[in-house]
């Protein structure tokens, strides 16, 4: 979670913490970074955008209010209550299928 929060503020993207959530109002813009987790239990209001990163894997209880973009990771399955409230994209990423109990608004 600390490494997360670091490059947050290195990005100037604001963020609050409750009752050991990471709470973003607005969208993160994590494209062609070295990023390789996300800490659990975290929540963005928009987009969140992964494509060309190193992310390996998806935390649990991941909610998305907007679009997530997977494009071109090498990520190979997704966490069973992954939430998307807009678009999921996984153009050109490893994931080969899917779980039964995730929330996408829109494929």
């Amino acid at each position: 979670m600390e490494k997360f929060i670091i490059l947050l503020k290195k990005k100037g993207i604001n963020y609050f913490i409750k009752n050991n959530k990471i709470i973003i109002d607005g969208n993160v813009d994590l494209y062609h970074t070295n990023i390789k987790a996300l800490p659990n239990n975290l929540s963005i209001s928009g987009h969140l955008n992964l494509a060309h990163s190193h992310i390996e894997e998806l935390p649990q209880n991941l909610v998305i209010g907007g679009n997530l973009n997977l494009s071109y990771t090498h990520i190979q399955t997704l966490p069973d209550n992954l939430s998307v409230g807009g678009d999921l994209y996984l153009a050109y990423s490893d994931i080969k299928t899917l779980p039964n109990t995730f929330f996408v608004e829109e494929i």
